[in-house]
């Protein structure tokens, strides 16, 4: 049957990241893989490119100049740097992050010797330091303490070893939004944790149209088991009708669902 909403490239792909680190070690004690098949053995080497320091070295070299060079974001390029380094360190190449092929290696995708959407987005002369935020927001999420919810409880969005991470997920919304995407998405085990960066030079975060239909979205894919939970995270402040809408959205979903804990939440300043 054909699906209704297929998942993006980087979806398919954060997807085998996943199920190939929990079958790698396997692999590597198993006297078959002389005969697995040329396309697993290219995940494989993949995977292995993912923790070579001359592959990650020349991952930030590029998307650094990139940000570098666009007016936009040239302000956040030792920060991007930085930041984008200790991720790689930690978590490896995040899938869409990186360029195809990298000194000769092929480090993701099969879309060509061409610059990843991360990459196209990085230069855009308006907002392409959005993209850089992101960047910046999720090393900083690096064994960040849990995020209180609004009506009680926690989301551990702290990223954590063994954890996996994506950037630009999308995720099915029902007949409410065709999609909602995760700038950040943190995958643990089965558990996927949606993270919204608005990454701003000043002000307020605040509502609108646009907002609620996120809202109602990110709600409906919670629903239907997409997403454990998501949070809203700014490096400015969040005004206080985000905060009171979030709110009535996570209380809504504790009475559907039929328990107390955190489905969604806002953090300032990252």
């Amino acid at each position: 049957m054909a699906c209704a909403n297929p998942p993006s490239p980087r979806e398919i792909e954060a997807a085998l990241v996943s199920a190939v680190n929990f079958a790698e070690p396997r692999l590597a004690r198993s006297t078959a893989t002389s005969r697995m098949s040329s396309e697993a053995q290219a995940v494989l080497d993949w995977l292995a490119s993912r923790n070579d320091p001359q592959v990650q070295r020349s991952v930030v070299d590029r998307l650094a100049s990139v940000v570098e060079a666009n007016p936009s974001s040239k302000h956040l390029a030792d920060e991007y740097r930085r930041s984008l380094s200790l991720l790689i360190e930690r978590v490896g190449i995040p899938p869409g992050l990186a360029h195809d092929v990298v000194n000769g290696r092929q480090v993701g995708g099969t879309w060509g010797n061409r610059a990843s959407i991360h990459e196209q987005n990085l230069g855009h002369r308006t907002t392409g330091h959005g993209f850089a935020g992101e960047v910046i927001a999720a090393a900083h999420l690096l064994d960040h303490a849990p995020v209180a919810g609004l009506n009680g409880g926690t989301i551990a969005i702290g990223i954590r070893p063994g954890d996996g991470v994506a950037l630009g997920a999308r995720h099915s919304a029902g007949l409410i939004r065709r999609s909602v995407e995760a700038d950040i998405l943190i995958m643990r085990g089965e558990h996927r944790i949606g993270v919204d960066v608005k990454y701003r030079s000043g002000g307020t975060f605040g509502t609108g149209s646009e907002f609620r239909s996120q809202l109602a979205g990110v709600a409906e894919a919670i629903r239907a088991g997409e997403l454990a939970a998501f949070v809203w995270a700014t490096n400015g402040t969040v005004s206080s009708t985000v905060r009171r809408e979030v709110a009535e959205a996570d209380r809504q979903l504790r009475e559907e669902l039929g328990d107390n804990r955190a489905y969604l939440a806002v953090l300032e300043t990252l």
